[in-house]
């Protein structure tokens, strides 16, 4: 009977603080997060004290339909206007923020991929197979909703996926783009995505291609938990030959450094157990040569 009671006294306290937890929470302001330019939504503030009054204001992109309460009706103020704006919430002491973004967000491109290991790379060479991803918040599945361009340094013009295409200036390619360089120099590639307000504004990346030629590593295990392996399994450069020394630097995805090695040697095994699981970028800096290989913590 003694222990039952203790248990219950256990169970108790513990529901009492999740209950705490719940009433103490900061308050927060519900709705879209997407305004389109001909649009007007209704946002509420919510999980505020009792008794609260709610003191809204906006940034200068929106225009107030009307306010009731803890809830708000907005428009965008200029119909041309492309970008983030903020809706305020202001009780007490206190102040939420909204953000909204009016009209469809711009994809994102995070990074060139080689085909052959499906890691992310510093060094883009020519000939080689490679892809761009497009990445974003509910991003379709219909090529159709994606317009890809690709400057070449040479023509100037626009060409498609492995250069297949010139005579087009957008190109449906899809959330994935293959690309092959056939020239060094600096390729210039756009991104439109066809969301919920139409398309998108442009996302735009330059790459350098270079010759070929450089280090070549591989990573194991990969997903890995306490350890990762690198290992240099090729110097195909005379340039290289007395780059024997490497730096590496553990990137997450927001692009944060979290992890060093420095003075790394051909085959090392870097500790990774306190990394929360996830993805991650290792970059591997040898004399000239940069790779970069994705990973995952698990």
């Amino acid at each position: 009977m003694k222990h039952f009671t203790l248990l219950a006294l256990f169970l108790c306290s513990i529901i009492g603080l999740q209950a705490q937890e719940k009433t103490t929470r900061g308050g927060y302001i519900s709705g879209y997060e997407i305004l389109c330019s001909t649009n007007q939504r209704s946002y509420t503030a919510r999980n505020l004290p009792s008794g609260t009054t709610v003191v809204w204001s906006v940034s200068p992109q929106l225009t107030v339909i009307s306010t009731n309460g803890n809830t708000i009706t907005v428009k965008p103020a200029n119909s041309n206007y492309y970008g983030n704006a903020y809706i305020y919430a202001n009780y007490a002491a206190n102040s939420i923020i909204k953000t909204i973004h009016i009209g469809t967000p711009k994809p994102q491109i995070w990074g060139m991929y080689e085909e052959d290991c499906h890691c992310m790379v510093a060094r883009i060479e020519v000939g080689k197979n490679y892809y761009l991803r497009a990445y974003g918040n509910n991003l379709s599945n219909n090529d159709s909703d994606y317009r890809w361009t690709i400057s070449s340094p040479n023509s100037g013009l626009p060409i498609g996926p492995r250069d297949r295409f010139i005579e087009l200036p957008m190109l449906g390619g899809g959330k994935q783009l293959d690309f092959i360089p056939r020239s060094t120099g600096t390729h210039h590639f756009t991104l439109k995505y066809n969301g919920v307000c139409g398309w998108s504004q442009e996302a735009e990346r330059d790459f350098y291609v270079e010759e070929g030629g450089y280090y070549e590593y591989r990573t194991y295990p990969n997903p890995a938990k306490d350890f990762i392996n690198i290992e240099r399994v090729s110097t195909v450069d005379s340039r290289e030959s007395d780059a024997t020394i490497c730096n590496i630097k553990v990137y997450d995805n927001m692009q944060n450094i979290v992890a060093t090695k420095k003075n790394c040697s051909a085959n090392t095994r870097l500790n990774i157990s306190d990394l929360k699981p996830g993805q991650y970028i290792i970059r591997i800096e040898n004399g000239n040569s940069v790779k970069a290989i994705q990973f995952m913590k698990r």
